[in-house]
């Protein structure tokens, strides 16, 4: 009988765990048009309007962002302002959707939140300490100094460590490895990731990216996989 309860239970549990984890979107980004280059598997879109040229490909995607890679090389002799920011994405009928993430927000939004959760966590830890030193003293208060014993309490980060981040949860990245707001000087290069918000529901992703008057482009297709 308990036998038959057990397999009961586990078949349950089983039942219970395919009910509520579905497999992820899988998100297919093509490029529209074949005037491009190839780079260890990623399209790239180049273009060169007066004295500046400019790379676009598609990198990847998370759970949250469209994450692509772009490159742009100063060949005038002026300096002149990228700003990521800028950069929009149109839809196959020419609307603006979205604008691309600054990371300069976002640097400054993680700090925010990371200098809240910091104070959250002294506060916790000086509120436990009260607590400890209360039940301590009462302790030692209660049994009149016979079979009194030392207390050890021990706090680290490193317990219960939580699995790694997503790497654009990490404001490392965002200083990093994005591409930021920069004056380029005539002859020298810059390059980085320029991201976007998913919006999985667009079949064309049209990218815009402005540097003065010039707008330089790049389309591709989308395609969302649901196994």
């Amino acid at each position: 009988m308990k036998n038959s309860v057990s397999i009961l239970i586990t078949i349950s549990i089983l039942f219970f765990l395919q009910s509520c984890f579905t497999p992820r979107s899988v998100l297919i980004v093509k490029p529209s048009d074949e005037n491009i280059e190839w780079n260890q598997g990623r399209a790239i879109f180049m273009e060169t309007k007066d004295d500046i040229q400019t790379r676009i490909g598609y990198e990847d995607y998370d759970k949250k962002h469209l994450i692509f890679n772009v490159e742009i090389t100063n060949l005038g002799n002026e300096k002149v302002v990228i700003s990521p920011e800028n950069t929009f994405l149109t839809d196959q009928n020419g609307y603006r959707r979205i604008t691309a993430i600054n990371p300069e927000q976002m640097i400054f939004d993680m700090e925010v939140e990371s200098s809240k959760k910091e104070a959250a966590r002294r506060n916790g830890a000086i509120a436990g300490g009260i607590l400890v030193t209360a039940a301590v003293v009462t302790d030692i208060a209660t049994n009149d100094g016979k079979n009194c014993r030392n207390d050890y309490w021990y706090y680290s980060d490193n317990d219960n460590t939580p699995p790694p981040k997503p790497i654009t949860d990490l404001s490392s990245f965002w200083k990093e490895e994005t591409l930021r707001r920069t004056d380029l000087m005539p002859g020298y290069r810059i390059h980085g990731r320029v991201l976007f918000n998913r919006l999985d529901h667009l079949k064309v992703l049209n990218i815009n990216f402005p540097i003065g008057d010039l707008i330089f482009e790049a389309s591709y297709n989308q395609q969302v996989i649901k196994p």
